[in-house]
């Protein structure tokens, strides 16, 4: 619904559990689908995967975007940054989301962490422990 003209995929198994609120999670997941709306090129799809990496749960939202520089990527998760001010003016938002999104991941004891492959993808990864059953 966020994105008509995008093909997302969604690849998760049917049961993962990690010890979280539910909302701040929830966060954090829209603002990484919304970036990726957003600042991906337009057009392109969106993936999205769920799974276990070294006994922790993770998320990764993916899209084909603009190059992050090195020195860009290095500060993508400052409050208030914006990669590129001349070409985001007229993309709402305060440069907060991802800072936001970090520290939520943090307080829940994991990370997220930002990936740029040669090809132009552009991944975030959220690292979550993951627990054995479903609480409350």
């Amino acid at each position: 619904m966020l994105a008509p003209d995008r093909n997302i995929t969604v690849k998760a198994p049917a049961e993962l559990f990690v010890q979280a609120d539910s909302g701040l999670l929830n966060q954090v997941i829209e603002n990484l689908l919304s970036n990726a709306i957003k600042f991906g090129d337009a057009g392109s799809a969106i993936g999205i995967e769920i799974g276990i990496r070294d006994e922790r749960v993770y998320l990764t939202v993916e899209n084909a975007g603009p190059t992050i520089c090195e020195q860009d990527s290095e500060k993508i998760f400052e409050r208030f940054y914006r990669v590129d001010e001349s070409r985001s003016r007229d993309i709402e938002g305060t440069g907060l989301g991802l800072s936001l999104a970090r520290e939520i991941a943090r307080a829940h004891g994991g990370e997220l962490s930002f990936e740029q492959q040669s090809n132009g993808i552009v991944s975030f990864v959220l690292m979550l422990q993951q627990t054995s059953c479903s609480v409350g």
